[in-house]
């Protein structure tokens, strides 16, 4: 499986972003980015979040209420979506916690968390194996946006084992379709296996990243720590890979060079973040 490739279905390019006068209010780039989310855009709508977020006093209590409001319009899509067959780009959620954070420190909401508690919450409705494997994928990317905008790679292992445990859950819910008549018995068992294996790697992830931070100064974990707390970058696209390459096995049957592809995009993970602001 590709990135968002799994039975995800090719629609209209997104639409542009609507032009908005410089001097407009908060509140007209907040709008314009639920009506780009609710078209499927999410990075236009995060672009226009962003916007929005530079144009508060930090005062505004509207503001607020409708950045806190936005884990419900998400997940609301996310899951209507999953009867689609759409896998959405949800890691993408993660900038903009991540701009917040940078930008308004007081601001405690975490839209990604509560959006992965809110996504994951709907498991038990999914009507097919298929479809609990899509809730996954989404929960996943959100998380994996997560650990990519982290600030501290401590905070990765907390992430993984919500993950983790996620796909254990859906192992069971899987499964049960098949004595239900959802789908084939095949079927089934290429889901099973294929939230086992995700799980695998979130375990694996957590593991290598623990001993990494074992392995290491303090000295060297709080510089890591303070250079990307400063300098936030996306780092996802290294979990991206390893999920990948866990989904290529899934399909295929796992192999040596998935396993040593998702080992590689762990430790490439690990070595970008140590590999700026630390001492070594």
């Amino acid at each position: 499986m590709g990135l968002f490739g799994r039975k995800g279905k090719k629609g209209a390019d997104a639409p542009e972003l609507p032009d908005i006068p410089a001097d407009a209010p908060w509140s007209s780039f907040a709008d314009a980015a639920g009506r780009q989310w609710r078209s499927g855009d999410l990075r236009g709508a995060v672009a226009l979040w962003k916007q929005s977020a530079d144009r508060w006093d930090g005062k505004d209590e509207g503001f607020l209420r409708v950045y806190r409001g936005i884990p419900r319009r998400f997940s609301e899509k996310v899951v209507s979506d999953i009867s689609k067959g759409v896998l959405h780009p949800c890691h993408q959620l993660a900038e903009l916690e991540s701009y917040m954070s940078l930008k308004f420190p007081d601001v405690t909401a975490s839209v990604c968390r509560e959006s992965f508690d809110s996504v994951s919450s709907k498991l038990d409705r999914m009507d097919s194996d298929d479809h609990v494997v899509l809730l996954c994928m989404n929960c996943f990317y959100l998380q994996i946006g997560r650990m990519g905008w982290a600030a501290d790679i401590r905070d990765v292992p907390l992430l993984c084992r919500s993950a983790s445990a996620l796909a254990e859950r859906s192992e069971g819910a899987a499964g049960k379709h098949a004595s239900e008549g959802y789908m084939g018995s095949m079927n089934v068992k290429m889901a099973v296996r294929t939230l086992a294996l995700y799980k695998g790697f979130f375990d694996q992830l957590s593991q290598d990243t623990e001993e990494a931070v074992r392995s290491r100064p303090l000295e060297d974990i709080e510089s890591a720590v303070a250079y990307w707390s400063s300098a936030p970058a996306d780092r996802t696209i290294r979990l991206a890979e390893g999920l990948n390459a866990v989904g290529r096995g899934a399909s295929a049957g796992i192999t040596r060079s998935n396993r040593r592809s998702a080992d590689a995009a762990i430790s490439a993970f690990i070595e970008e973040y140590f590999g700026k602001g630390s001492s070594r």
